[in-house]
């Protein structure tokens, strides 16, 4: 579903959830030709989605050198020089994420999240991550206020896979 070239044509019960097997077929020979800005290897299915950016990359390589990928709407990717960012003054003093109670220095990084809706309350994305995929859509919210909109709207945009 992240694949640059790949399209969700069919409907949701034809080919692997209205990705049609003719077209995954398509975009796997596509991506066999481009090389991985990251490990230099071939098959990189994945363009920042930047359009005067030519980075491709492998999903676990873009993972590992703070690329964002974007689960929602037409996924978008991007490279770690063009990810979106939370553009928020850092905090002063120490923080504690809710939800590993352990400690976090309050400066927005790929590494850390702020919340939208709590002015104080900052979260270590991989404990965002893992509370997301166990909540799931309906039942992800702030650990603090509760707030789904507000907070599900961004860390959607900051590339917390939340499932339905």
């Amino acid at each position: 579903i992240l694949s640059s070239g790949l399209w969700q044509e069919g409907k949701e019960d034809e080919g692997f959830y209205g990705f049609l097997f003719k077209d995954i077929k398509k975009e796997v020979e596509r991506a066999s030709t481009i090389k991985c800005c990251i490990c230099k290897k071939l098959g990189a299915s994945i363009n920042c989605d930047v359009k005067k950016c030519n980075k491709s990359f492998h999903y676990p390589c873009g993972e590992e050198k703070q690329c964002l990928s974007q689960f929602f709407e037409r996924f978008r990717s991007y490279c770690w020089e063009h990810a979106p960012t939370q553009k928020i003054p850092p905090t002063k003093g120490k923080a504690k994420c809710p939800v590993c109670l352990e400690s976090i220095l309050p400066k927005p990084n790929y590494t850390v999240l702020k919340s939208p809706c709590c002015k104080q309350t900052w979260f270590h994305r991989q404990c965002l991550q893992k509370s997301a995929l166990i909540s799931g859509l309906y039942h992800f919210k702030c650990a603090i206020c509760c707030n789904e909109e507000k907070f599900v709207k961004e860390m959607l945009r900051m590339g917390i896979h939340i499932p339905e």
